[in-house]
């Protein structure tokens, strides 16, 4: 494959595909999509699918980057993707999304490198995450996993701790990063075994009860993990908390993993250009608030089928910007190679 691996670190010269791992980054790609359509719908079956959704989602991702960075080195060809699959995307894709939002909020909202806007957070912090891929990696496996866990388990007591450079995300989903960086292939080929599918499905059902009864009364604010604890709980509580919503979304990640479809399909290109999904989404979606005939939708609680339709409307739009047509048109900007042979020597 000639393209760098989007989201993650790039593909060696001539190594195929996972289509395992395709499939996954396809399946989550597409609930982050689902995910912000569903930040537009007022209702409590809106609200038990969003908590749902945001106990594994964004940690399983972050997973996957870390598996695909075992293999990152500081070295020329890694350089060059992080500016065009990172920098370049991150800085573009931050002011667009700048102006949409001036757009729909009627007032000028300002452009700033150190303050991530909507997503651009994760490219921001995949970045620092990638480059302390070697330090990590040089350590014994159980201790950098024990460092990861401490300090996103301490981070937050920081009252400073927030979106400035996505520090707080940065180091509350180091775990999966690091986890993802530890674990090798084979551990994820044993969820092949017969089994393996069922019990998953099974975890995914129990996120699903959690997310409609427990986690309903629980802050969105710690799903994102971008912010302090609250100042009404003492650091005992903030930190149990934390580690439920880290053993929660460990488990998503191994469901997730074990029911999606190990063969190639129709997934595994949506797969391939997550990147494309990521990016060109969120300024849609974003736009979306400010169009008069969904204002019924921002108002007033909806039904269940309702959710479903914006659901699926979300699955096909994903579906449409990973599409192998249009994926490669936007590549000029999602992934601009032009930008490494402008800046960087061969």
């Amino acid at each position: 494959m000639s393209a760098p691996r989007p989201l993650t670190a790039p593909d060696a010269p001539g190594r195929e595909r996972d289509a395992h791992l395709d499939n996954a980054k396809a399946v989550l790609i597409a609930l982050v999509v689902v995910g912000h359509v569903l930040e537009l719908i007022k209702g409590p079956a809106a609200d038990t699918l969003y908590t749902f959704i945001y106990t594994f989602h964004m940690p399983a991702f972050v997973f996957l980057c870390g598996h695909f960075a075992r293999r990152f080195r500081l070295d020329g060809r890694h350089a060059r993707a992080l500016v065009t699959d990172l920098v370049i995307p991150y800085l573009v894709f931050n002011c667009v999304t700048c102006l949409v939002a001036s757009w729909s909020a009627s007032h000028w909202v300002s452009f700033s490198p150190l303050e991530p806007t909507g997503v651009m957070w994760f490219l921001l912090a995949l970045g620092v995450w990638r480059l302390t891929a070697p330090i990590w990696r040089a350590m014994w496996p159980t201790a950098a996993l024990a460092i990861a866990l401490a300090v996103a388990l301490i981070a937050p007591l920081d009252s400073h701790t927030g979106a400035t450079l996505s520090v707080g995300r940065i180091a509350g989903l180091l775990p999966f990063f690091v986890a993802g960086l530890i674990v090798p292939p084979r551990a994820l080929a044993a969820l092949r075994r017969p089994g393996w599918r069922v019990a998953g499905w099974a975890v995914l059902a129990g996120l699903f009860v959690l997310a409609r009864t427990v986690l309903q009364d629980w802050p969105r604010s710690c799903f994102y993990m971008d912010h302090p604890y609250p100042a009404d709980w003492s650091w005992l509580h903030g930190m149990a908390v934390r580690a439920a919503i880290l053993a929660l979304a460990g488990c998503g990640i191994v469901a997730v993993l074990a029911v999606v479809p190990w063969r190639r399909c129709a997934l595994s290109g949506i797969g391939r250009h997550s990147m494309e999904v990521y990016l060109l989404h969120f300024p849609v979606v974003l736009a979306a608030r400010d169009i008069r005939v969904l204002g019924p939708f921002l108002t007033t609680a909806q039904p269940w089928w309702l959710v479903a339709c914006a659901v699926v409307a979300a699955l096909a739009f994903a579906a449409l910007l990973g599409a192998e047509p249009v994926a490669r048109r936007l590549q000029l900007v999602t992934r601009p190679a032009w930008v490494a042979h402008l800046l960087f020597r061969r």
